[in-house]
C-alpha cells in the first residue's frame, strides 16, 4: 500500500511539471516563451538529487548496515521536508 502512495505522489508531481508548469510560468509568473529554458531546472535538480541520494545511500549502508543505512536517508529527507513545509506555512510575505 505504501508503494502505491509513493507511486501516486511521484506520478502526480511528474505530471504537473510535464503538463502545467510551463503554462504557470508564462501566464502566472509573466515569463516569456524564450525564458522557459529555466523550466528545465526541476529536471536537472531531480537528476542530480537522484544520483547524490544513491551515492549517499550506498555510503550509509556501508557505514550503518543495510537496515539503518536505507532508513536514515529517508528519515532525514522526510524530516527536513516536513520542517521546510512548516517554515513555509508560517512565513509571512512582506
Amino acid at each position: 500500500m505504501a508503494m502505491l502512495g509513493m507511486a501516486f505522489c511521484y506520478v502526480y508531481v511528474y505530471t504537473f511539471f510535464q503538463t502545467w508548469f510551463h503554462t504557470f510560468l508564462v501566464r502566472g509568473r509573466g515569463f516569456s516563451e524564450g525564458s522557459l529554458v529555466l523550466s528545465a531546472l526541476p529536471y536537472v535538480v531531480a537528476a542530480c538529487a537522484n544520483l547524490t541520494g544513491g551515492a549517499a545511500s550506498d555510503a550509509l549502508v556501508r557505514r550503518l548496515g543495510l537496515k539503518w543505512g536505507r532508513r536514515s536517508l529517508g528519515i532525514a529527507g522526510l524530516g527536513s521536508a516536513s520542517l521546510f513545509t512548516v517554515a513555509a506555512m508560517v512565513t509571512r510575505q512582506q
